[in-house]
């Protein structure tokens, strides 16, 4: 759904699910132990990180974002480090 690299915080809907997650970090150079890559590491919202588990999320599995997190110039130039990958 979505190819754009969001931000901390945003909150989003996947396409197999009715929860809501919430993006706290990127994993976009990690491998699972399945062996597949994915975007981010995120958390059900609002219950927040409860400190060992991760929701490991690929962006062609967003259906839905629900809110954009804060974005500023060092958003941006992460951004730019990122897509340089």
């Amino acid at each position: 759904m979505n190819n754009k690299i969001l931000p901390i915080g945003s909150i989003i809907k996947m396409s197999n699910s009715d929860l809501y997650l919430m993006i706290y970090g990127y994993a976009n150079s990690k491998k699972n132990i399945d062996g597949e890559y994915y975007d981010y590491f995120c958390c059900i919202y609002p219950a927040g990180i409860n400190g060992k588990d991760s929701i490991l999320v690929k962006k062609e599995k967003i259906e839905k974002i629900i809110f954009i997190g804060y974005q500023d110039s060092k958003f941006e130039n992460f951004v730019e480090l990122l897509e340089q990958q």
